[in-house]
Parts: structure tokens; C-alpha cells; sequence
């Protein structure tokens, strides 16, 4: 029975330092797992800091288009606001040329004055078209001066 307990006591020295032993490199290996971890941690920090500063710039970039966009916003609204402003200009200038042609075109004798201006158009002298429609020279040199004026 002594020599029974001799091996078992021998087998627990074996079996308890395969177990130290197995113990002494897993916590090498954990060291250097650990280790890389520390330089992974490291390296995962600086992309996190690298893309947090990425995102920044683009909320940046977002804000300066947001602004840009805002003003071109605003530039269309007075465009369209020039553009009807002109465009009742333009109608009153219209009218005033309509006013201005009637006024021109009628006359309390009846003398047609876009008659006249026809004529001159036509390269009717001068002397004849006095003579036709029964103007006097100050009526001819307006009738002429506005033909011109218009050309």
C-alpha cells in the first residue's frame, strides 16, 4: 500500500505542475494578449478621435451649405420680386406707348398723323406730305422726329 501511495503521490506532483505550468504560460500569453489589446485600445482611439473630428468637419461643411443654400434661397425670392417689378414697368411703359400712339394718331382736324408717317417711311419728300395732309411745319417736324426717334 506504500508503494500505492507513493505513485499517487506522484502522479498529484505531475498533475499539479502540468497545471502550474499550463497556469505560467496562459498568463504569458494573456500578458501579451493583453499587451496587444493596450496597442489596440491605443490605435482604436485615435481612429475614434480621427472620425470625430471627420464628423465635425462635415457638420461644419453641412452648416456652410445650409447657409449657402439659405442665401440663394433669399437671392430667388428678390430675383422673382426684380423680375415683376420690370415686368409692370415694362406693362406701364406699354400703356404710356398706347396713349402716346392714340395721342399721336388722332387728330381734332382729322389729319392722320400715322398717315404722315407712312408717307415719310415711303420717302415721300417732305414739301409733298405737308402738302397732302394739311400740316404746317411745326406738326411735320414732330411727326418726323418721333418717326426717327422710334427707327
Amino acid at each position: 500500500m506504500f508503494v500505492w501511495g507513493s505513485i499517487m503521490l506522484l502522479i498529484n506532483v505531475v498533475l499539479v505542475s502540468t497545471i502550474v505550468m499550463i497556469l505560467v504560460r496562459s498568463r504569458r500569453a494573456f500578458k501579451a494578449v493583453i499587451s496587444t489589446a493596450d496597442i489596440s485600445l491605443a490605435q482604436s482611439a485615435l481612429v475614434a478621435d480621427a472620425f470625430k473630428t471627420g464628423m465635425a468637419s462635415l457638420r461644419d461643411a453641412q452648416c456652410a451649405s445650409d447657409l449657402r443654400t439659405e442665401s440663394l434661397a433669399d437671392m430667388s425670392v428678390k430675383i422673382i420680386e426684380r423680375q415683376r417689378e420690370i415686368e409692370q414697368a415694362l406693362a406701364r411703359a406699354q400703356d404710356v406707348a398706347r396713349h402716346i400712339d392714340a395721342i399721336y394718331s388722332r387728330h381734332p382736324d382729322g389729319v392722320d398723323y400715322s398717315g404722315a408717317q407712312r408717307l415719310l417711311m415711303s420717302g415721300v419728300p417732305s414739301k409733298e406730305v405737308m402738302a397732302r395732309l394739311g400740316l404746317n411745319e411745326g406738326e411735320f417736324d414732330l411727326i418726323s422726329n418721333i418717326s426717327n426717334y422710334r427707327s
